[in-house]
């Protein structure tokens, strides 16, 4: 496929896995801030859950963002800031696996790391990790920097035990699987 007909392709796309994915964290959050306070406990990850079989807690965290109004409404347009572009160039379903992807095995890591936390930051950087990918394979200096750096911080996030490393980090390797056959070319022609 040329260049041309790639970002054809990508404009005409319309994303609809995010705004699917990031309005179940969107109503989750809103309902276990005002009339279900009890909604994050129930969502969080929990050991003690895990330990006697609720196997959805490696999912459900990405439900619900805790926090501030302000670090809420700052993590919710990060990701979509990460995530929108990420659908358009690649997919709904590519988009999907990273944001899943990395999101469920930071939640993994939580459960021994920080095992009471909650939040779609982690699907975030997942899908970051994967742009991380596409950038290495591009033969134009910025964006390989980009990528590398990303994975500069991975690791040390990583090695501080922060689940946000793993995310970053799965997302990356998932991304050198699902994105192969995205072109890793980018002529600044993908209008909204």
């Amino acid at each position: 496929m040329t260049a041309a007909a790639a970002s054809a392709t990508v404009r005409r796309r319309v994303p609809v896995a995010l705004p699917g994915l990031l309005g179940l964290a969107v109503l989750g959050t809103v309902l276990a801030d005002t009339a279900l306070p009890a909604l994050l406990g129930a969502l969080r990850r929990d050991p003690d859950g895990l330990r006697h079989g609720e196997v959805w807690r490696l999912v459900t965290p990405l439900l619900v963002q805790p926090g501030a109004l302000a670090v809420v409404v700052a993590v919710f347009v990060l990701v979509a800031l990460v995530s929108w572009p990420a659908e358009r160039w690649f997919g709904s379903s590519r988009m999907a696996v990273l944001y899943l992807g990395g999101g469920i095995a930071a939640e993994i890591a939580g459960a021994w790391w920080d095992p009471h936390g909650a939040g779609v930051a982690a699907a975030g950087c997942g899908v970051l990790g994967g742009f991380a990918a596409w950038w290495l394979r591009m033969r134009r200096s910025g964006p390989v920097s980009a990528g590398g750096w990303v994975l500069v911080v991975a690791v040390f996030l990583l090695l501080a035990h922060n689940i946000l490393g793993v995310a970053l980090l799965t997302g990356g390797l998932l991304g050198a699987v699902v994105l192969r056959g995205v072109p890793a070319t980018y002529r600044g022609q993908v209008r909204g």
